[in-house]
């Protein structure tokens, strides 16, 4: 069942932000598809039904609704997030990392899968720090593999995360 916006009532197994609107041509439909097979293989082989990505409904980069619009919808979609996937390929500009900051902020636990660590910014890299534990979240980041191991990683960073869960209850 969805709300008025579009939400699941039973929210987000997760949020995947990705780089969409910064590629260019083909690499814009090469991206998407990368990400939508993550996707997939969550829900198919790791039962998360309702994963939010923005670039699903988006089929081709003039496709994208007005700032306003993809801004509140994408906040929205957070909130009603568990937790936080960001499928940063390469090093380039990207609304992601914006949602990445928003998603630190609620307190939602972070999956940051890059090519290359070093390409994330360098509060991301140095948030992961044991001294930068009790000012965030739970915070990893892993090496951003092909789309059955980008789906194998998050399922075990949402099932560690629910063992932190159980024992913390």
């Amino acid at each position: 069942m969805l709300d008025p916006h579009g939400t699941p009532a039973s929210g987000y197994d997760a949020f995947i932000a990705a780089p969409m609107s910064g590629l260019p041509g083909k690499g814009y439909a090469a991206g998407r598809e990368s990400v939508l097979g993550v996707v997939k293989q969550l829900a198919v082989v790791y039962g998360m039904a309702q994963v939010y990505f923005a670039g699903t409904d988006i089929t081709q980069p003039g496709g994208f609704t007005g700032e306003e619009k993809a801004l509140r919808q994408d906040l929205e979609a957070l909130r009603a997030a568990r937790l936080f996937v960001l499928i940063y390929p390469d090093k380039i500009v990207t609304s992601a990392l914006v949602e990445t900051g928003y998603a630190l902020a609620l307190g939602l636990p972070c999956l940051l899968l890059a090519r290359d660590a070093a390409d994330l910014p360098y509060l991301l890299r140095q948030a992961v720090d044991v001294r930068a534990r009790d000012l965030l979240p739970p915070l990893r980041i892993r090496r951003l593999e092909d789309t059955a191991g980008a789906a194998a990683q998050i399922a075990a960073f949402r099932d560690a995360m629910r063992g932190d869960e159980a024992r913390h209850a």
